[in-house]
Order: structure tokens, then sequence, then C-alpha cells
């Protein structure tokens, strides 16, 4: 009854098995997607806002987006797809990780049933239990659900083995065509892709060298045993297994016939892969600079890159598993290492069997391809990287399976224990000996497949809770993730399309808002603790946004020039602190009761008027910082992009120079350039000029002009009063 009941059921239970793994990793990584995480951070958004421009701008498809220190294109074009089927928004971008990571899901199920039927090594239960721990796995969940390129690494690893496998294992055409097709597009995914055509290539010459081997030496005992049977003959025996057919049939030269069979399938995949790869190379030829542009960035030892060294990070890349992991909060929940205590045990288990196994490119294989892919976070300027680590996760995934196999022993297909292990007390029971041990194997089996479902369904639990719980509800995500500039972003586009809005400080670049803006919202941007801008002489309604929790000073300034500003809108991250505040003014004219310059002026350059200036006090001692606030107003488009200079001007120096202190830049400290000035804009543009230690007291005139580095740096002649380089608006006394 009980073997009839198993024989119908066995034929269903591996499909619908992983079926419901891969609806249950489909859940994990698309539930509350809008949600978790939040915002919408600045790669994201880049990515996002280069997929809507290949959808917009006609002729617009670049191979390779340099931006951002260098994009594959892979990601942003399956985005710009979504983006047609479905609308630009972070949950359909984010989609798009999403069900790559799903379906990396099956695809390791697939590359584990080959490693099956390669070896006969590796555990039956194998295909299953590593697809269930890629599904669980807090680590590949995150970057399923962040709207970047990294989740294409770990598909196309699998996709790789997978299909190299099957062609050591059948000789395909086919599987060695798509081969060489996925390493190639692995190129096209993400800086840590380029290290896949190297595990194809390494994995390969071992592959098909020990199929020849193998191969070899079956040939070789076949002809044993032909020359043993015509010396005494013996009643036939069963066939002995076949292995995979080589490519090369004819007998020649064992050294010649064995790197023909290297060579030939290799050769074909690296035709292909030259084939698919031609466009970006070409690319990279042309561009070199942009091969190495985001890793030049980051290597150890690189310019800017932090202070980690190689034997460091390998140290703490080694002990990510199970010690300590990743501890920026945009990866992971800051410091909680990759596996859970339920999952580190079979992950130790299964690793210490790939090592004593190393030999076999099913065992050995796995290492060496997870070793080549820890290499981005190795070699980075610190470990470790759980994003530039990400390649690895399916090997982690496949030993921590390999170790729950093992757990779980071969099932039924092993034999029943002997009659003489039955316990004494047990064979006086009547029972025979053979039926007792087949059902103390059950018992066996039912126990080890209970501990195995244990630490499967406590170690989702807990990733359920660590990541959805612990880091979904963190705080820290809000900053990380760009919360509040989203809000911003969308907070903006409901204000009428008439409303004057001015944001500070973040600038026009910031591609988070810039996405959510991407329509052409006007928004004017400047840096409010170095400059204000202010339509001051034009009236009507305006919208300031400060984020307070940058700009200490724009908030204030507001209040000073408009007091009848009054705030509409508090931005609260999640510990209740003001992120920023919205202030809308009705009337932007400045009236009698607003600020005014301390020190009245006129004079300037055509469409830039002087109107004033601010001191912070009158007097200075040596080493001080004079804090110089200049009020400009725009009377007319200002088509150059001038940089201004202002210099203190005192007792000649030994060189004969009268500057004692200065200082040069575009108006706001570069964030609000002459040439987005509008007629009626008042621009209040401070400079810090850090006066010597050693300068003589005495009075020192206040010079100002502007000139323009792209036309050589000659300055420009004013036109009130005409025909000068400068304008010297006052003095100073340093005491």
């Amino acid at each position: 009854m009980l073997g009839r009941w198993r024989a119908r059921i066995q034929p269903w239970f591996t499909p619908t098995a992983l079926l419901l793994l891969t609806a249950f990793a489909a859940a994990l990584r698309f539930w509350g997607l809008d949600r978790v995480p939040p915002g919408f951070h600045y790669d994201e958004a880049y990515e996002a806002l280069e997929a809507w421009r290949v959808l917009t701008r006609p002729g617009y498809h670049p191979i390779f987006f340099p931006g951002n220190f260098g994009v594959e294109p892979m990601f942003i074009y399956l985005t710009g797809l979504a983006f047609r089927l479905f609308g630009e928004s972070p949950a359909v971008m984010r989609g798009v990780a999403a069900t790559i990571g799903t379906l990396t899901v099956p695809a390791l199920y697939a590359l584990g049933r080959e490693l099956v039927r390669a070896d006969d090594r590796i555990p039956p239960a194998l295909p299953l239990l590593a697809a269930a721990s890629l599904t669980i796995m807090r680590w590949h969940i995150h970057f399923s659900r962040v709207g970047i390129e990294p989740v294409l690494v770990p598909l196309f690893l699998v996709l790789i083995l997978w299909m190299l496998f099957r062609g050591l294992r059948t000789n395909e055409i086919g599987a060695w065509i798509a081969l060489g097709a996925a390493t190639s597009l692995s190129m096209y995914t993400y800086p840590a892709g380029r290290l896949l055509p190297v595990v194809a290539a390494g994995l390969g010459v071992w592959g098909v060298w020990w199929v020849d081997k193998e191969t070899r030496r079956q040939e070789d005992k076949e002809t044993g045993k032909q020359e043993a049977k015509a010396r005494a003959p013996l009643p036939p025996c069963p066939p002995a297994p076949q292995l995979p057919r080589p490519l090369i049939q004819r007998r020649t030269h064992p050294l010649i016939r064995s790197s023909i069979r290297c060579l030939a399938p290799l050769l074909l995949a690296g035709a292909v892969a030259l084939v698919v790869f031609a466009p970006l190379g070409l690319n990279w030829l042309q561009h070199p600079d942009q091969l190495l542009l985001r890793s030049s960035q980051i290597a150890v030892g690189a310019e800017g890159a932090g202070p980690g060294s190689p034997v460091r990070n390998l140290a703490a890349t080694l002990g990510m598993f199970s010690f300590r992991g990743d501890a920026d909060s945009r990866n992971n929940v800051p410091g909680l290492p990759v596996l859970d205590v339920l999952m580190s045990l079979p992950f130790t288990l299964g690793v210490g069997l790939a090592l004593w196994r190393w030999r076999r490119p099913a065992f050995g294989g796995l290492l060496l391809a997870g070793a080549i892919m820890l290499a981005p976070t190795v070699l980075s300027e610190y470990a470790p990287h759980f994003r530039r680590a990400l390649g690895a996760a399916p090997v982690v995934a496949l030993l921590c399976g390999l170790g729950l196999a093992t757990l779980l022993g071969r099932g039924s297909g092993q034999p029943a224990t002997r009659g003489q292990a039955v316990p004494w007390r047990l064979r006086e029971s009547g029972v025979a000996p053979e039926e007792l041990a087949a059902g103390m194997d059950a018992l066996r089996r039912v126990g080890r497949a209970v501990v195995v479902a244990a630490i499967l369904l406590g170690s989702a639990i807990y990733t359920a809770t660590a990541y959805f719980g612990a880091w979904g509800l963190s705080h820290a995500i809000y900053y990380a993730y760009d919360q509040g500039l989203w809000e911003i972003g969308q907070y903006v586009l409901d204000l009428p399309a008439t409303e004057r809005v001015y944001l500070t400080p973040r600038p026009s670049g910031d591609m988070t808002l810039a996405f959510a803006w991407r329509e052409g919202r006007a928004v004017r941007h400047f840096d409010g603790r170095s400059a204000f801008v202010a339509p001051a002489f034009t009236p009507g309604p305006a919208t300031y946004i400060v984020i307070e929790h940058e700009d200490y000073r724009g908030g204030r300034l507001l209040r000073e020039l408009y007091p009848q500003a009054t705030e509409v809108k508090a931005f609260l991250d999640r510990d209740g602190k003001v992120y920023a505040r919205a202030y809308r003014i009705s009337d932007t004219v400045l009236s009698n009761t607003g600020r005014q310059p301390k020190y009245a002026f006129t004079g300037g350059w055509p469409g830039m008027e002087l109107v004033g200036y601010d001191l912070d006090r009158a007097a200075y001692r040596p080493g001080d910082i004079v804090y110089l606030q200049l009020w400009w107003r725009a009377t007319a488009t200002v088509p150059a992009d001038w940089t201004v200079f202002t210099h203190l001007l005192g007792p000649p120096k030994a060189d004969g120079s009268v500057v004692r202190a200065g200082r040069d830049a575009r108006p706001g400290q570069d964030s609000a350039p002459t040439t987005a000035w509008t007629p009626g804009d008042l621009i209040l543009d401070e400079y810090q000029l850090q006066l010597p230690a050693d300068v003589p007291p005495g009075p020192y005139q206040i010079e100002v002009g502007i000139y323009n580095p792209a036309a050589g740096g000659v300055r420009a002649v004013t036109s009130d009063p005409p025909g000068q380089d400068h304008l010297i608006l006052g003095a100073v006394t340093v005491q």
C-alpha cells in the first residue's frame, strides 16, 4: 500500500516542490516592493533616468553608460522594457530585479540536476535543497528588491555553470553555444560579471580534461575486459555505464587527442562569446577609460579608496558568511552575516565535503567559482561588501544544499540496514530482522527530514523577521535610500504647475529628484549654506523647500528676507526629527520690513548689478575669517558662466602683490551660476576670506570682479561705472 502511494506521488513531488519554492521566492522578493526598501536611492534613480531617456530620446541607445562611474547596459534596457509595459516608477524598476532574483531559483535547481548527473557523489536531494537555500537567503532577497544590476550576476553564474556541465555531459552543440552566449552576455551586467568568463574558462578546461581522463580510463578498462575475455571466456556481463561520447572519436596520440578534446568545445563557446561581446568590446577599445572607470575608484590602493588591505579584506570576507557581515545599511542589516546560525551548519558541512573531494569538478568547481566571485570584495576598499560579492550567492546556496542533502542522507535509494544491526531486544519480537531494519531506516529518514525541514523553516522565519522587520523598519534606511528626497519629489509634483519652487541645498544633478521631475518640473536649486536665490522683484507666490538635515542656514535666511513666509509642510524622518520644511510665500516682492544689505552699493556688469554687501563685523584680527556677502540683482539674462573674485587689498608684500586674502568661485560656491539667473532674481552670495596670521594691522579695501575661465580668464569690464575691470566696495580694519 505504501509502495503504491509512493509510486503515485513521486513523479509529482519534484515539480510541485519546485513550483512552490519558486512561488515562495517570488513572494519574498515582490511583497511590499513599493515600501521595502523605501524611497529611491541615487544609484537606482540614475539607472531609471537612463532607462527613461532610452525610451524618450530618439537615437539614444548607448552600449555602455559612462555616468555614475560607468554602468553596464543590460539592466537599464530591461528596465526600459518594463517602463514601456507597466509605467515609470520605482516599484516597476525594482520589479525587474525581483523577477531576475526569482528566476535564479529554478535556474539553480536546473544546475543542481546537472551536478547530480555529472557526479554520482552529489546527493540527489541537492537541487531542491540548494534552490530552497537560495529562496530564503536574505543576502539574495535584499538585492532582488533593489533596482540596480548586481542581481544579474548570480543568474548568469548559474546559467554558465548549467550550460557548462550540460555540455560536458552531453557534448550537445547547443549547450556549448549557450555557454558562449551566456558568458559574453555576463559582461553586459555589472563589473563583477567580468569575472564570469574567467569562471567559464577555468572550469571549462578542468571539466573537459576530467571527462577526457574518465573516458580514457573507461576505454582502458573495456580494453582490459576484452583481453581477459579472449583469454578465458566468461558469461556475459552487464554493459558498463556509458560516459559522454567525446567530440573526437579517432584513436590518436593521447596527448593530441586530449588537447583536441579540450579545445574543440571551448573554442566553439569562445567563438560565440566573441561575437556577442563584440559591440561592448569595440566600445571599450574606443573608450579604454570606461573599462576600469569604477574599478579604479574602489580598488585597494586606488586614489580615494579606503584603508583596506587584501589580507584584512580576505579575513573579513571569509567571516561574512557566519560571523560578521556588511556594516552598510544600504546592503544589509548592519553587521549581520550572510547566514544565520541554522544555515551555517549545513554550509560548513558543504564546504568541508567540497574540500574533501576538491579534485572532482562538481565539487572543486564550486569552490573555484566562489573564490573568483569573492575577489571584488577582497580587492575593494572595504570588506565585506555584499553588493560586490553577490555573484557568490548561488555557490553559497549550493554548498548549503550539499550540507543539507548530506544531513538528509541518500533517501530511499540507499540499501536497508543489515539485519545484524537490529538491537537484540527487537529481534526477540518475532518480526523478521530485515523488516525491522527497513522500519528503522524509514524512521531515520523521517528524523533526518524533520531536522532539515526545521533548519529551512527556522531560517526562513529568521530571514523574514530580520529583513522585513529589523531592516525594513529601521531608521537608518530613511537616509540610506533617500526616502526624504523621494517624498520631496512627490510633494513638488503635487504643487500647481505655475508655482515657483526653490530647493536648498541639493543640486539639480541629484538623481532621485531628477527622476521624480523628469517630465520637466521647473525647480531652482541653490545651496543655502553659501547663497540664497529670491525672486525679489517678481510678484507672485513661491514655495521654498529647505532640507534642514543638510542646510542649517537656508531657513533662517528665508525668514529674514520674507518674514511673511509660512511653513506648510514638515518632512519627518523615522525618528520624528525634521528632515526638511516647505515654506510658502504668497508674494515674493520684498517689503521694507525684510532684510536689507548693511552697506548699500551701486555698480556692476551687463545683466549683473551689485546692490550692496554685508560684513559680519568691521574689525578683524590676524588669522580671522572675513565673511563677505554680496547682494546681486539680475537685470537681464546672463549668457556667460562668470566666476567671481573677491580680494582684500593692503600693504604690498615682499613680491609686490597687494592681495592679502581672497577667494574665487562661481556664485553660491558653484550652486547659483550666473547662467541660471533670471531677470528679477536677488542672489545673496557669500565668500569667506581667510586672513593670514602675519597680516599687518591697518585698513584693507574689498575688491570684487568677475572673469570667465573658459574664455581665458580675462576680467570682465564693468558697465557701472563703465570701463573698469573691478569694483572697490569699501574697507575693513585689521587690528
